[in-house]
């Protein structure tokens, strides 16, 4: 009976150690919304507090919704797995951007590569990591 139990954890345990999925090749980044989840700067969280939705509008281009304002422009996916934001600027309506906002887009042009893991949306850059969860 304990062997039987034993064997149960160490199951339990390795189920609950699974990596997420890589899902870069299967999935069409475009297709979703995208949510933020996290801001990492030379390997340091940045804390924010509003929504940040990434959505793709076409083939072409993206929009950002910022915390009060929102960004867009142009993006090209040049194979899986790399991605380059161009030509993009904020459009304000209402002044201005806060610091977080800031940094998100002062970090966005650094970006070349991404990686889909289970739900999570994860854009690379440079001493950047910016991580979005599918809506």
């Amino acid at each position: 009976m304990k062997r039987i139990s034993l064997i149960f954890i160490i199951a339990v345990f390795l189920i609950s150690c699974e990596k997420p999925e890589d899902l870069t090749e299967q999935i069409n980044i475009t297709d979703f919304s995208w949510s933020l989840k996290s801001l990492k700067e030379n390997i340091h969280n940045i804390d924010f507090e509003d929504d940040y939705i990434l959505d793709f509008s076409n083939d072409s281009l993206f929009q950002l919704n910022l915390s009060v304002n929102n960004a867009g422009g142009n993006y090209l996916i040049s194979k899986k797995g790399e991605i380059s934001f161009l030509d993009f600027e904020p459009f304000t309506e209402m002044c201005c951007e806060n610091d977080f906002d800031k940094k998100l887009l002062s970090n966005l042009p650094t970006v070349s590569e991404y990686q889909v893991l289970d739900n999570d949306l994860i854009l690379k850059g440079d001493n950047c990591e910016i991580i979005f969860e599918k809506q």
